[in-house]
């Protein structure tokens, strides 16, 4: 996995997370953890419960995998410490995004971010097969279906050109990431999903 690759764009937490070491990554290797993080990234601090009934998972498997999480400091206890009641546990994203940094690193690491990748690779494709399968049974309305893209495109570029439009088109995306604020987002704006893949084309 390259330097700088990221989860997603956050709604909570603080800088960017650099995962190094292999136990941090299997964490993540976990479709279960990835939409947890995603979730709390997203739309913010949220309780076990609430959780476990959006993502629909038992009460008992959210928390578990909850202080997975947390354990590799992903995640934090939303509630001031007075105020915690683990009946009712509040968790909130630790940092605005993950980025992996194993260039030189150890065979365990580069096999734990290649998991992890897979997982996210894996998620991307089912948000963006059930925007395909709701779209089709016409319950994503026209404006959204004609802006949404779903575009693949083959192009000539050296390694350093291929860093180069990485670097410029999450520069543009980063522009939009202070609309984790309700405040901050124009009317009819709603979570979009955006997924980048730009890689060395291997197959025929």
């Amino acid at each position: 996995m390259r330097r700088g690759s990221r989860l997603s764009p956050p709604a909570t937490g603080t800088a960017t997370l650099v995962l190094r070491d292999p136990d941090a990554l299997h964490a993540l290797a976990s479709p279960v953890r990835v939409r947890l993080l995603r979730h709390l990234r997203h739309h913010g601090p949220a309780t076990v419960g609430t959780l476990a009934a959006g993502l629909r998972l038992s009460p008992a498997s959210a928390s578990y995998h909850l202080g997975r999480l947390a354990e590799h400091d992903l995640i934090e206890d939303a509630a001031p410490r007075e105020q915690r009641d683990r009946r009712q546990r509040w968790w909130r994203a630790a940092h605005s995004g993950t980025s992996v940094d194993i260039i030189g690193g150890d065979p365990a690491a580069r096999l734990a971010a290649a998991a992890m990748a897979a997982t996210v690779v894996r998620h991307s494709a089912a948000i963006t097969l059930a925007y395909l399968d709701a779209s089709e049974r016409g319950e994503v309305a026209a404006e959204w279906r004609a802006a949404a893209a779903l575009d693949d495109i083959g192009v000539q570029l050296t390694a350093a050109e291929l860093a180069r439009l990485r670097r410029s088109l999450l520069a543009r995306l980063e522009t939009y990431r202070g609309r984790s604020d309700p405040a901050a987002r124009p009317p009819g704006a709603r979570l979009v999903h955006v997924s980048l893949h730009a890689v060395p084309w291997l197959t025929p």
